[in-house]
């Protein structure tokens, strides 16, 4: 029966793991959007500049 709780402990800290990956993904993804935006708008500028 001791093997119970620690298989509990062990469902509950991969839990934890897969929910701050979820947030992590949830960064990253954030923060590549405003970097891909950024570089758009970078590359429009300067295709704009160069244009003229």
């Amino acid at each position: 029966m001791s093997i119970l709780p620690e298989w509990q402990e062990k469902m509950e800290k991969k839990d934890e793991i897969i929910e701050r990956l979820g947030r992590l993904e949830t960064e990253v993804v954030v923060i590549l959007a405003l970097v891909g935006g950024l570089l758009a708008v970078i590359a429009w500028v300067m295709f704009s500049l160069w244009g003229r």
